[in-house]
């Protein structure tokens, strides 16, 4: 669902280059292990470039926990590469 060469801003505005920096920055993660629930409120695409835009906000929530933690909003660039779609950057604020 990534590009190899993804580019994603965390809630705190860490900047994270690629995939294997992504999997490295989690597998360091402190504290509890947490999953997180996107809600998109927009989708816009441009089949003739290959490329969408979506936005909408996003939950964090502890391994066993039924209530939020955190979240914000956030935005992802969409890619179609080779006929599937992957993301190639997303941008998180946290702002709860």
């Amino acid at each position: 669902m990534l590009t190899d060469d993804v580019l994603i801003t965390t809630g705190n505005g860490t900047l994270i280059q690629g995939k294997e920096n992504l999997k490295t920055y989690i597998s360091k993660a402190s504290g509890p292990k947490m999953y997180w629930v996107r809600t998109p409120i927009e989708i816009e695409v441009n089949n003739k470039l290959g490329l969408a835009w979506e936005t909408g906000t996003w939950k964090g929530y502890s391994e066993s926990g039924e209530k939020s933690v955190t979240g914000g909003k956030y935005s992802a660039h969409w890619s179609k590469i080779e006929g599937v779609w992957k993301i190639k950057s997303q941008l998180f604020v946290t702002l709860e």
